[in-house]
């Protein structure tokens, strides 16, 4: 497995076009190269689940399992514990920490690796059950999947960038579009208190749409960078169609809607944000809107009344906890109460089929759930 993190890279503001273009080879051949081994390790981990199975009783006691991951040898990665499989459960252990043990699930190791770079080690775990075996190494496959694919998407992230700036010349055209795709590559981003409040709502997001989205017909979708800049949607969600009955076409049994979040409350700024929206609003009812568009119902501005110094002291906190296992998984996010977090999403399911009042018993699943995973 490589690691591309750390390759030295051009300075964006100051590539020529030239230089532009041999970037995005580079990127298109990285992420050629991670597609097989994602696909080699896949298969991998599928062989080495059918030879246990097809092994006899004493050949599975003594079974040695091969490091998929070999995570621990990757610059990126922080040595949190070990991923270990108990009666068939997923515990975190981590030694520097007295050996404590914390139950973790799949969606925690997921929304952990997606949304704030956190990468844990799967124990090396052999057990003459073929069923055991089999479902660790499914739980193994999925993170192998996901860490791979998040690696994937950050490249085709920065391609598209560099396409939108440099092959395109964005700059042309749009001077504020072109500052806005600078400012995406800016790392220093990250430490901003709308920027991690963004991903505070994502990271809920994705936990209940992975255990609770097929329960209640909704899904997290991944948004672009020019999904950000040009049409303004920080987040989106799909919801199933229940509103036109079954005579429907297959393309048409969902619809999404779009978030634009924002924490300002200066009158002016939130004038220009609310007009920006209903420009892709108008763009939704026209004949010739685009395609990236075809599915989207609505885009909303989020305004809620969470002030950034709140924000900023979760994540703050959340950087000393992470020192404690005992405070892992879960990003920030999962400083805030059941009741401050729902709070919060009531403006993302507002005017949908999930509509607190209109389905009180969404709201009550989504308290007792975030009551369960949240500190």
């Amino acid at each position: 497995m490589r690691n591309f993190e750390n390759r030295p890279q051009p300075e964006n503001s100051k590539m020529s076009r030239e230089q532009a273009e041999l970037e995005i080879e580079n990127i298109e051949q990285q992420i050629s190269i991670l597609e097989v081994e994602k696909t080699d390790l896949l298969n991998e981990v599928k062989q080495d689940t059918k030879s246990h199975k097809k092994s006899n009783l004493e050949n599975r006691k003594n079974w040695q399992p091969k490091d998929f991951l070999k995570l621990s040898q990757q610059d990126n990665v922080v040595n949190l514990g070990v991923i270990k499989n108990e009666k068939d459960k997923l515990v975190l252990q981590g030694d520097s920490f007295g050996g404590k043990k914390i139950d973790v699930t799949p969606t925690d190791l997921e929304v952990d690796l997606l949304e704030w770079g956190i990468v844990y080690e799967f124990e090396n775990y052999a057990v003459a059950a073929k069923d055991t075996y089999r479902s660790y190494n499914n739980k193994r496959a999925g993170y192998v999947d996901v860490y791979y694919e998040k690696q994937i998407l950050d490249l085709k992230n920065k391609k598209q960038i560099l396409e939108r700036l440099y092959v395109d010349n964005i700059g042309e055209q749009d001077l504020f579009l072109e500052q806005a795709y600078e400012s995406f590559l800016d790392e220093k981003k990250e430490e901003k208190a709308g920027f991690i409040f963004e991903k505070i709502i994502s990271s809920s997001l994705r936990r209940i749409s992975k255990d609770l989205g097929g329960k209640y017909g909704f899904e997290f979708e991944e948004t672009s960078p020019i999904d950000d800049i040009e049409y303004k949607i920080d987040l989106l969600l799909k919801f199933n169609d229940t509103r036109r009955g079954l005579e429907v076409k297959e393309s048409e049994e969902y619809f999404e809607k779009g978030f634009q979040i924002t924490l300002h409350k200066d009158d002016e700024v939130y004038r220009n944000k609310l007009l920006q929206i209903e420009k892709v609003n108008r763009k939704l009812n026209s004949s010739q809107k685009d395609e990236r568009l075809d599915n989207l119902e609505s885009l909303v501005l989020l305004k809620t009344e969470i002030e950034m110094p709140e924000i900023m002291s979760k994540y703050h906190r959340w950087q000393e906890m992470k020192k404690e296992i005992s405070n892992l998984p879960g990003g920030p996010d999962r400083l805030f109460s059941s009741n401050r977090i729902v709070e919060i999403l009531s403006g993302i399911f507002q005017d949908s089929p999930l509509e607190f009042e209109k389905n009180p018993k969404f709201k009550e699943d989504l308290l007792n759930y975030f009551s369960k995973h949240n500190y």
